[in-house]
């Protein structure tokens, strides 16, 4: 019964689509009608499930109509149908899309946005003891009446995901105006669950789909607390759990365990004892060779700088026109944007160079070193201006102030210590940390600092007064990468435990988790992207809001350095493979 649902469904998806010439309606839709209805009351809830989503299908298909050309007598609307939503040339109009859905639900005659609160975390007990499915709860929201807008807004999801559109996708999901309906929320994690399961997909894109499940199920704020919901996506991972090459999946579902109160993580435990529903995920169909991430962002590796020894660390000039590489060994390389010229070589450092950084007036380097000390150098003559001395132990990062009067470092004696930038004496001893401070970042307003260490913990320390402000618990393996965004109101940490997690600076609260692999390096764009790099090879590309994900491919060895360039329209990498790639992405942020 499953796949034969499956089958017509697909069959009236066409039909609503296109002009079916010849087609008598009555002699289709009255006997299927009729089927339908008694199948409203099967005790199977994923057949209910099934026969309401072909009952909206079927009342799309009014003789020759498409569902866009009834909307359009109904409103007097002009709505493309959905054969023809997605373009080469024109894409998606957005914009006239939601409207057509609005003028749908209008027509509806005041059916209400169907908000599940008889299955909120309250009644998981309840549920659990009544042995209900949660499936069955959501049969409440099904209509066999009138035409609904979620059956739309899918079939316009499905037209964007054939077209490779996934962030085009991601917003029409967000905004669509049957958002908080139960049945469109569960059709959208039905199509991420397929895109998630089939192996023809790109690792990114499936990772991507796995992300954004796990964002509805953990935004209650946004997405609500609809607990059938919230199990159907636990389903859809217990599914996941079970194909091959699983760890990305089985991560994803066992970061949930934790996730919200005590009568959500109740849900967790309702869904994992009962365990999956038997029914397969069906696989969406791919579109391998389109930019399916980053809308349609465009990059290319522009050029690949050769070193002589493993690339540490690097970092742009706040004014563009330099680039400083930190070396193996304790070299410092110096190039001119302008033409990618080496102009000259820094020598003092007896050690790798795991830090540097230009001061905000460009006109000053202040780099970390294996040996312990950090050294502050002109950057047009190249000259040694200072050596700070004090910490006791392998020094990992180092940080300019945003006015440039203050320089942090971090070292292997869990200590975090900051400078006086014109002396060069030490003006705190910042002291917390359980294990070596590995990572340290100023935030933009320059009156807090964020370290991360091998305690797995990042501590926000007050400059002033050297105080920790908070620590922020949540990583369960050594800490490599904190950054700030530009302004200054989250915080993201790479972890060795394979996670990329964003936070809220003022609360605390871990606002996303970016699934990937052991993650060294990470910062935050001049927009709204995060670039991350760690043992694979690779450098990601993350939309932290929508999970979404894209890979640049080209190192051969792991990648210690991730910088954004001061525009924005450039990442550097720095690599075990002694080399530093230059990648041009003009439409990342910008799009």
């Amino acid at each position: 019964m499953c796949q034969l649902t499956m089958a017509v469904s697909h069959v009236l998806d066409a039909m609503a689509d296109i002009e079916v010439a010849g087609l008598d309606r009555e002699k289709l839709h009255e006997p299927l009608s009729r089927y339908l209805r008694g199948l409203q009351e099967s005790k199977d809830s994923y057949i209910v499930y099934q026969a309401a989503y072909i009952y909206q299908a079927l009342l799309c298909i009014p003789d020759n109509e498409t569902a866009w050309q009834a909307a359009m007598r109904r409103t007097g609307r002009v709505i493309q149908d959905v054969s023809g939503l997605v373009s080469a040339e024109k894409g998606l109009d957005l914009i006239k899309f939601m409207e057509g859905l609005e003028d749908i639900q209008k027509g509806c005659k005041g059916i209400s946005v169907i908000v599940d609160t008889a299955t909120a975390y309250k009644d998981v007990s309840s549920l659990m003891e009544s042995g209900q499915t949660f499936m069955e709860r959501l049969k409440r929201g099904l209509s066999f009446e009138r035409k609904r807008d979620w059956y739309s807004a899918l079939r316009g999801a499905d037209a964007l995901i054939r077209g490779g559109e996934l962030a085009t996708f991601r917003r029409l999901v967000c905004d669509a105006p049957c958002r908080l309906d139960a049945a469109f929320q569960w059709g959208v994690c039905q199509r991420l669950g397929e895109i998630a399961a089939n192996p023809s997909w790109d690792l990114d894109t499936r990772g991507s789909a796995i992300a954004f499940l796990g964002e509805i199920y953990r935004n209650d704020e946004e997405w609500g607390q609809q607990a059938s919901i919230k199990l159907w996506i636990l389903d859809i991972l217990e599914k996941l759990s079970s194909l091959p090459e699983n760890e990305m999946q089985v991560n994803a579902l066992l970061d949930l365990k934790t996730d919200g109160d005590a009568k959500k993580q109740d849900l967790y435990q309702v869904a994992i004892a009962t365990g999956p529903m038997p029914y397969p995920l069906k696989v969406a169909s791919p579109t391998p060779t389109s930019s399916i991430l980053l809308d349609r962002a465009q990059e290319s590796r522009r050029r690949i700088l050769t070193e002589d020894h493993v690339v540490w660390s690097c970092a742009y000039s706040s004014n563009g026109e330099l680039f400083a590489v930190g070396l193996e060994g304790g070299q410092i390389s110096i190039y001119r944007t302008s033409n990618w010229e080496r102009v000259r070589t820094l020598n003092g450092h007896t050690e790798n160079v795991y830090g540097i950084a230009f001061s905000p007036t460009s006109n000053l380097i202040a780099s970390a070193s294996r040996d312990g000390t950090v050294r502050i150098w002109d950057a047009e003559t190249g000259s040694m201006r200072r050596i700070m001395k004090g910490h006791t132990g392998v020094l990992y990062g180092i940080a300019y102030s945003p006015r440039g009067n203050q320089v942090a470092s971090c070292s292997q004696d869990s200590t975090v210590r900051i400078w006086d930038g014109d002396t060069g004496s030490c003006l705190q001893t910042l002291s917390g940390h359980s294990g070596a401070a590995h990572s340290v970042a100023y935030s933009p307003h320059e009156k807090q600092i964020a370290s991360g260490g091998k305690d797995n913990t990042v501590r926000l320390w007050d400059v002033d007064t050297g105080e920790c402000m908070r620590v922020l618990q949540g990583h369960v393996d050594w800490i490599r990468g904190v950054a700030y965004s530009p302004q200054g109101d989250r915080i993201v940490s790479a972890s060795d435990d394979k996670r990329v997690r964003v936070w809220d600076v003022d609360t605390g609260e871990c606002l996303f988790i970016l699934v990937g692999y052991n993650v060294w390096r990470v910062t935050f764009s001049p927009g709204s992207y995060v670039a991350c790099g760690g043992n694979d090879s690779t450098v990601k590309l993350w939309d932290i809001e929508s999970g979404y994900c894209r890979t640049l491919t080209g190192h051969s060895e792991g990648v210690n350095s991730v910088v954004y360039s001061p525009s924005g329209d450039q990442i550097a990498s720095g690599s075990d493979d002694r080399t530093v790639r230059i990648w041009d992405i003009p439409s990342v942020d910008t799009e």
